[in-house]
């Protein structure tokens, strides 16, 4: 029993205590509040499911065991690398967004350009 009270103690701690994922949600959350619960939704299920793998011990064998901390390890970086070239090829397309939607630009800001449209400045003249 005192192992249960202490693991849901520190499973607790862990949902109070804002970590890097909280800054991920808030900068969802800015661009759209949909995204921002997306992005809380995904990171609390990530927590339950790391949190649940703990309480099953699977923490101990991979703490224990070299070869499954290197699958684990391997996996996790091959998933990186994934996200990494989808992001950039989205990059390279083009259809990633520059702005959230919405956003306007403020007509002080506007210059006209050689050609005489309005384009916004990036910086003092």
């Amino acid at each position: 029993m005192p192992d249960l009270v202490g693991f849901l103690g520190v499973v607790l701690l862990a949902y109070l205590v804002p970590g890097p994922d909280f800054l991920v949600i808030v900068r969802a959350a800015a661009r759209r509040p949909a995204l921002g619960w997306a992005a809380a939704y995904g990171a609390q299920t990530g927590l339950c499911v790391h949190m649940c793998a703990a309480a099953l011990g699977l923490s101990v064998i991979a703490a224990r065991s070299a070869q499954a901390f290197t699958v684990i390890r391997l996996a996790g970086a091959a998933y990186l690398v994934c996200l990494g070239v989808k992001a950039l090829l989205e990059a390279r397309k083009g259809t990633g967004r520059r702005r959230p939607p919405g956003l306007r630009i403020p007509e002080e800001t506007r210059k006209p350009s050689r050609s005489g449209a309005i384009r916004p400045s990036r910086g003092r003249s």
